[in-house]
């Protein structure tokens, strides 16, 4: 099996919280690592049926304005007709 993912950015002017997704940070990674990247606030996610396909979303938040939707769907053979 293959994973196909597709990602959606929008600017929003009113988000709401969610739950904080911690990343986590390599040996290697600078020591202000933690400080600099931005925070990813997970908001919803959710399995949806898609042209037949099973479809997961996840919605997550750059807080204050920037939200992105995550679309992942496995398929056998990302090259196929079936794909598209």
């Amino acid at each position: 099996m293959q994973k196909i993912t597709s990602f959606i950015l929008a600017e929003a002017s009113k988000l709401k919280g969610g739950e904080i997704l911690v990343v986590p940070q390599s040996e290697s990674a600078p020591h202000y690592f933690g400080k600099t990247v931005p925070k990813q606030v997970l908001i919803d996610k959710e399995e949806r049926t898609v042209a037949g396909q099973k479809v997961t979303f996840e919605i997550k938040a750059y807080l204050p304005d920037v939200l992105v939707v995550e679309g992942q769907m496995e398929v056998e053979n990302i090259f196929s007709d079936k794909a598209f």
